[in-house]
């Protein structure tokens, strides 16, 4: 029982820094939407996007799933973007 609670003391501490990283990301990205729409570019740049998924697939072995999350993370935040961020 004791490795099930250090475990999740460990899950818990990366979930606390995730957070944190998600939040700064995504106010980086909302900086960006705003160069984006006062230039007039689009929000959604699928090369762009498609970058990111192969750099931060490269060296990780659960790809699909690091992918599927990425893939969530940016969705929100261009909805986020999209609406007034």
């Amino acid at each position: 029982m004791m490795q099930l609670e250090s475990l999740r003391h460990e899950i818990d501490k990366i979930d606390d820094e995730i957070a944190k990283l998600l939040d700064r990301r995504i106010s980086v990205a909302i900086e960006v939407g705003k160069i984006k729409k006062a230039t007039n570019m689009p929000i959604y740049a699928p090369a762009r996007e498609e970058q990111i998924f192969e750099r931060i697939t490269k060296d990780v072995s659960n790809k699909d799933e690091i992918r599927k999350i990425y893939e969530a993370i940016l969705t929100v935040v261009k909805n986020k973007i999209l609406i007034g961020g």
